[in-house]
């Protein structure tokens, strides 16, 4: 997640080319927010950050939330990820369509009114 200077801006929302099924998420009954910032994270250098959706929240925006739990093997350390969902709606391939830009607005303006944790050093940074 990207800060704009203390709020969380829109383009921290932005579906990557990793992201063709979805924007990924992780639900907290499964994932602590230090492993999903620091050990689950997508690739990068810089610190990250975590915000804390509620489910009814995103579906107000009318997304759909799918399932899709990962296994080990699908984790370049082997870490199983039970709590993982996708956001069909936002993907790479519409990334520039008015809906998603309008939903990218959306989910930072609920972010910067819930808690934003973090920053997590990204896990090459991380020391035993």
């Amino acid at each position: 997640m990207n800060l704009d200077g203390r709020s969380v801006s829109p383009d921290a929302f932005a579906p990557s080319e990793r992201d063709q099924d979805g924007l990924s998420l992780h639900r907290a009954a499964f994932h602590t927010p230090e492993e999903v910032g620091q050990t689950l994270r997508s690739k990068g250098t810089a610190p990250a950050w975590v915000v804390r959706f509620l489910a009814k929240d995103l579906l107000a925006l009318q997304l759909l939330l799918k399932p899709d739990p990962k296994q080990p093997s699908a984790h370049p350390k082997g870490i199983a990820q039970p709590g993982h969902i996708l956001i069909p709606d936002i993907n790479f391939n519409n990334r520039k369509s008015d809906r998603v830009i309008q939903l990218k607005r959306d989910l930072a303006a609920i972010a910067n009114r819930s808690a934003v944790l973090g920053p997590f050093e990204p896990p090459s940074i991380i020391t035993p």
